[in-house]
């Protein structure tokens, strides 16, 4: 997740309602987790740098906190786009299915790492490489503004680099999203969830078969033994 300092940028639209880019990613990423419990997920954030801030785990609620705990400058301004993917690589698990979702609203700016090698070498790994561009284009961004407000620029997403993504989705064997506005956020969701299945959880059953009538009996046994002893001794005696 990028949290350089153009994720402040108000231009998604909620319903009408204006939201910053980094809240409206916040409750997709959420959502994403919460809805695929079977998945070993990690979370990574970068801006100047990458950080890897949740190693794969399945602890759900944890995701969920650290996702609700993303805010501008946690890690700087600019955006490493090839060190995010130099991290997740070296973070895979071995020897299992990993898919790599990638979202930024901006250009690779920061860090020696560069995007188009990481994400050949990524791919090599086994990794699949989701990339999902955030930003409105200016029709959208104008819906976002009220009359009384000027836009501070004609284009929102001027800084965003969808050439760069779109290769980096072809090479990591994946696909390249564009979210202008929350439903588009949810409508990614879903179409991940096609490309992604869930993983499910394996139930192994086994045979029952009930053994206490066996220490039960024995228990019997014990029990009554003394009893029946005693008996025949009180005979002998008369």
């Amino acid at each position: 997740v990028d949290l350089s300092d153009s994720m402040r940028t108000q231009d998604m639209l909620d319903e009408g309602e204006q939201r910053d880019r980094l809240s409206a990613v916040r409750q997709q990423i959420a959502q994403l987790i919460g809805e695929r419990p079977g998945d070993r997920i990690a979370l990574i954030v970068f801006a100047d740098h990458a950080y890897l801030l949740s190693p794969l785990t399945q602890e759900t609620n944890a995701l969920l906190g650290l996702t609700r705990e993303l805010d501008f400058e946690l890690v700087g301004r600019t955006t490493a786009l090839g060190e995010a993917i130099l991290l997740a690589r070296q973070h895979k698990a071995p020897d299992r299915s990993t898919a790599l979702l990638l979202v930024t609203d901006g250009r690779n700016t920061a860090g020696s790492a560069d995007p188009l090698r990481e994400a050949k070498q990524a791919a090599a790994a086994g990794i699949r490489l989701y990339t999902l561009g955030v930003g409105a284009d200016p029709d959208t961004f104008a819906e976002a503004m009220t009359p009384a407000q000027a836009p501070a620029q004609s284009d929102p997403s001027a800084e965003l680099d969808e050439a760069l993504l779109q290769q980096l989705a072809e090479v990591g064997h994946g696909r390249y999203f564009r979210a202008r506005t929350q439903g588009d956020l949810e409508a990614i969701n879903q179409a991940l969830d096609t490309l992604e299945p869930v993983a499910t959880a394996q139930t192994r059953y086994r045979p029952n078969q009930e053994l206490y009538p066996w220490p039960l009996a024995l228990a019997w046994l014990l029990l009554s033994w003394p009893t029946r002893l005693r008996w025949p001794l009180r005979l002998s005696r008369k």
